[in-house]
């Protein structure tokens, strides 16, 4: 089985990994969190079903925004809890 009638890429933006990486690897997005720079493959394991797979400079980017907003919301918290204790 070929690579290339297996894989199918969804380039949503112009610098994907595909074209700006030499090297570009492709990972399972299991949160779901990188909506960019994806690609379809058929799993072999799983007789045929398509798995999507996202670009690693893809899920690393939301990985990075989505760490902030829960920095975000744990700072909230304590600034909450803070302010409880001193009223």
């Amino acid at each position: 089985m070929s690579l290339k009638r297996n894989f199918r890429l969804n380039l949503d933006k112009e610098k994907s990994a595909i074209t700006d990486t030499r090297q570009p690897h492709y990972y399972r997005d299991l949160a779901c969190i990188a909506h960019w720079d994806t690609a379809t493959v058929t799993d072999p394991a799983k007789s045929g079903e398509k798995v999507q797979m996202v670009s690693g400079k893809a899920l690393w980017g939301a990985v990075k925004t989505e760490m902030w907003n829960r920095c975000l919301e744990i700072n909230e918290a304590r600034l909450k809890a803070w302010r409880n204790k001193l009223c």
